[in-house]
């Protein structure tokens, strides 16, 4: 097991455990959950019951007495040897509940305390004075989940899981320290979580520091969240020809989805951007479609002649009048279209497994046919004149890598064989 934090392990299986020593003895526990923030919980209720049990060992027992009966036989004792003293009357009357005693002579019974700290507590109207106005944290989490515009489906799904993260994390406004949270995240492991949680806070402090619920300080902790260098996973770009033997398989299965996977292929776009297209960003004319990219602002590409005999088949097959989006796969649909490349990447030991990867196998391609990676850049919607291309997308095409070699002289002209 892995230490996570004081007290708390997880298991290779993801598991949490609570280990803490008791009067030098180890104790673990299998908190049963595979979630930090209630195995968090589920550890200090563990500690809390862990103290009381350990306190209440260390009293020592006692015989247990009444009271009542011990007052009522030291009247009789004292009514038998002094003169004069009051007969003793039943300590406790006829009609009395169980917290009604009879006063005793010469004794006062104490009355239940009426005192103004114990029964009226001021409550403050106002406790957070220094941000006025300010909403609990959990309805502050949802107005920010609200009030933010999404692009796509994938964006949204993401955020609500680093929503719920975040609330995991912190319960409270007082407990809200964006770097501390973002550690924890990382010491977990994971490769991309902690870019995404660092996505997620820097959101999250803007929008509180601008509706005033915060301080500057902690929009500055936000804001200085380093963002990690990802190790980009190493696909293995097959030969065109084992591409297409690959796509025939799919669309043999299941001619729409097949479609679909080819589209992307052919289009570079990303799954979301794809199943949402409308036939009204398609200019089939000009070979060209736009869409609406990350930031909002919306590109013209350009439409190699693959996709454009594509999207002219999907067209006649569709018949007037067209829906407003070309593809507009369910969920559902878009897992068991997954499932469909998976299946056969795998029997050609391909690594187009996913859809992301489509979008990489567009770029390697361009490459190896002599597109430089800033025009693949601008199909592909980037901004950073290749860099990214260079550095994550593109991958090395064996054949292609072949057939330059075969023609590359380093020293002397290359000789063409009669």
């Amino acid at each position: 097991m892995r230490a996570i934090e004081k007290n708390l392990y997880i298991h290779d299986n993801g598991t949490y455990y609570g280990l803490w020593t008791v009067k030098g003895t180890k104790e673990k526990r299998s908190l049963k959950t595979k979630k930090i923030g209630e195995a968090r919980r589920a550890l200090k209720t563990l500690l809390a019951a862990s103290a009381v049990s350990r306190e209440a060992s260390s009293i020592p027992t006692s015989p247990v007495f009444d009271d009542a009966l011990i007052q009522q036989s030291l009247a009789k004792f004292f009514a038998g040897i002094i003169p004069g003293f009051p007969q003793p009357q039943s300590a406790i009357q006829p009609n009395a509940t169980a917290l009604q005693v009879h006063p005793l002579p010469g004794t006062q019974t104490s009355q239940p305390s009426t005192s103004k700290h114990q029964t009226d507590i001021p409550v403050s109207e106002n406790p957070n004075p220094e941000f006025p106005g300010r909403l609990n944290f959990k309805d502050a989490v949802e107005e920010h989940h609200a009030n933010t515009p999404f692009k796509a489906k994938d964006t949204e799904r993401n955020f609500k899981l680093q929503k719920k993260k975040l609330l995991d994390e912190c319960e409270d406004w007082p407990a809200l320290a964006p770097i501390q949270i973002w550690k924890k995240i990382k010491d977990l492991g994971y490769k991309s979580a902690p870019n995404q949680m660092r996505w997620y806070l820097r959101s999250f402090a803007n929008y509180c520091h601008e509706k005033k619920w915060i301080s500057e300080s902690i929009l500055k902790e936000a804001m200085k969240i380093p963002l990690l260098w990802v190790n980009h996973r190493q696909i293995q770009m097959p030969e065109p020809e084992v591409t297409e033997e690959w796509l025939k398989m799919c669309e043999a299965e299941d001619a729409l989805l097949g479609s679909f996977i080819r589209f992307l292929a052919t289009t570079g776009l990303r799954k979301t951007g794809g199943n949402q297209i409308k036939w009204e960003e398609i200019d089939l004319l000009h070979r060209q479609f736009r869409r609406v990219m990350k930031g909002g602002k919306s590109e013209t590409f350009p439409m190699i002649p693959e996709a454009f005999d594509l999207l002219q088949k999907r067209s006649t097959e569709m018949g007037e009048p067209q829906p407003e989006l070309v593809w507009n796969f369910s969920d559902r649909q878009l897992k068991k279209a997954t499932r469909l490349m998976k299946k056969y990447a795998k029997g050609l030991k391909l690594g187009l497994t996913f859809f992301h990867a489509l979008r990489h196998h567009f770029a390697s391609v361009a490459l190896s046919r002599g597109f430089s990676p800033a025009e693949v850049a601008l199909m592909l919607g980037h901004k950073d004149g290749g860099k990214l291309i260079c550095e994550v997308y593109g991958h090395v095409i064996q054949s292609a890598l072949k057939n330059k070699a075969d023609n590359l002289r380093i020293v002397g002209s290359l000789k063409v064989a009669a």
